[in-house]
């Protein structure tokens, strides 16, 4: 690309402008043959400001992860590829990028504090901000640090915290070419005051930030601050007919712009009107984030089990999803290992549906996400599944929507879910095989068809310590097993 500099300048003019979609109209048409290395990190950087990550991700992936014998990844490609996957969900894989790193580095903190916040934990993402905000030299850098600090500190009810970051934010000329971040602090602004109990302070505060916006339904902005106003109306009023609505109208915006942590706090703001066990359940259990889940325990009671309900009928089929078998014992599949995979995968998060990557960590948690092959994986694994609920006669499907993967189902058909972690994990063939051979022993090949794996498998599982209750008869292809367990 010639003048790779000029352009760079002027997708990061539109971004600081809020002018989003002509940015990444720019950046999608961008040609990236040819590029050095140096602006290839640039681009990156631009793709993921702009929300296409997942561009980022592919562009940098090979000097990352593949890098040429003499050229190692430097520390800038590794904190912004790591950046990059968080965006995507990969947090899990941009944790283990940034561990080796110092942590006392402005830019390693940073990118460690928005993989905080993608976990819902606020407190170390506080830390990190500041570490990072010590640091920062670049003006508009340090706005937007200051900006996140902000929000982390609203979570985190330091409302002292919120205003002095808010304060330097709001102060910002509407010249200064910085409209996005001082519009999301008139946002945040209004929602500090709606957290302090100042009603008619946070009404005027949210219209302001709305008229200085002019934010269009379609807008996620217009939809942040609407989100807000009718929250406010919610801890103000209680349960109305008017706030039961208004709800309903967020939800619907966020469903159709994606947002689907908004639909989360929806829930979680409605639980608050009146008790709502199906509520508290279904965010509790389809939240995979633990520092969520346990705002959710210390606000509302939650129960053992939960059953998470798909389609819509009669029926009160159910299928215990940790132990992967039908709790009435009338439609239990063989245990496949990758398939069961799946099966959890899909029920990682009720409110939000897989991407690419995170479907990935989920299912090959040991494997780094390649993005030229994860995709042609994943659809194998889906195949799979959809092999195994086929010969399991269950009414389940996988809708597949712009590479995003959500579980579905025909009819109505329950999933069973455990609060105990103990119970919360991956099948156990033992005890399946306990139940199959109660008393008589059995051959390698004999499990292995009980159990729906390979004789690979099942070698693995005999040579585990949990296979220390199993008895072993004869020796060579004769050998037969009988389980000790009672």
């Amino acid at each position: 690309m010639k003048n790779f500099s000029e352009f760079a300048s002027g997708v990061d003019r539109l971004l600081r402008e809020a002018r989003f979609r002509e940015a990444r109209t720019r950046l999608r048409l961008a040609p990236t043959a040819g590029l050095t290395r140096s602006a290839r990190l640039k681009l990156a950087a631009l793709y993921r400001r702009a929300g296409l990550s997942e561009l980022a991700v592919r562009i940098l992936f090979r000097q990352v992860r593949n890098p040429p014998p003499l050229t190692p990844a430097s520390q800038e490609e590794q904190l912004e590829y790591a950046s990059c996957l968080s965006q995507i969900g990969a947090v899990e894989e941009a944790l283990q990028i940034l561990a080796p790193l110092p942590k006392t580095d402005g830019s390693v903190a940073l990118t460690a504090a928005h993989c905080n916040v993608m976990m819902w934990e606020y407190a170390p993402a506080i830390e990190n901000f500041r570490i990072a905000l010590g640091f920062e030299k670049e003006a508009y850098q340090r706005y937007v640090i200051e900006a996140n600090l902000a929000a982390a500190y609203l979570a985190e009810a330091d409302f002292a915290g919120a205003e002095t970051c808010l304060n330097s934010l709001l102060a910002l000329e509407d010249s200064s070419g910085f409209r996005t971040l001082r519009g999301a602090a008139l946002q945040l602004h209004g929602q500090l005051a709606i957290l302090q109990a100042q009603w008619p302070v946070a009404e005027k505060r949210l219209a302001l930030a709305k008229a200085y916006l002019g934010t269009h339904p379609s807008h996620l902005q217009g939809l942040l601050i609407d989100k807000w106003r009718v929250f406010s109306e919610i801890i103000h009023y209680g349960d109305t007919t008017k706030n039961r609505s208004q709800i309903e109208g967020v939800r619907r915006r966020a469903t159709e712009l994606r947002h689907w942590e908004t639909l989360r706090e929806c829930d979680r703001y409605e639980a608050t009107l009146a008790p709502a066990p199906e509520l508290v359940g279904r965010l509790y259990f389809g939240t995979p984030w633990k520092s969520y889940r346990q705002r959710i325990a210390h606000q509302f009671p939650v129960p053992e089990t939960f059953r998470w309900q798909l389609g819509k009928g009669k029926g009160t089929h159910c299928f215990d999803l940790d132990r992967a078998r039908a709790t009435d014992g009338t439609a239990a599949p063989k245990w496949q290992k990758v398939a069961h995979r799946v099966f959890l995968a899909l029920c990682h998060d009720f409110y939000r549906p897989l991407g690419l990557a995170v479907f990935h960590h989920l299912v090959y948690p040991n494997e780094f996400f390649n993005p030229y092959s994860a995709s042609n994986r994943m659809y194998q694994a889906v195949f799979r599944f959809r092999e195994w609920i086929k010969r399991a006669e269950l009414p389940l499907a996988v809708e597949i929507q712009r590479g995003q993967f959500r579980l579905e189902s025909a009819r109505r058909f329950e999933i069973l879910i455990h609060r105990d972690p103990a119970v919360r994990q991956t099948p156990r063939p033992l005890e399946d095989l306990a139940k199959r051979f109660p008393s008589q022993p059995f051959s390698a090949k004999q499990a292995c068809g009980a159990l729906g794996i390979s004789r690979s498998h099942f070698n693995k599982l005999m040579a585990s310590p949990s296979a220390q209750t199993v008895a072993r008869l004869g020796k060579g292809k004769a050998t037969l097993y009988r389980l000790m367990i009672k």
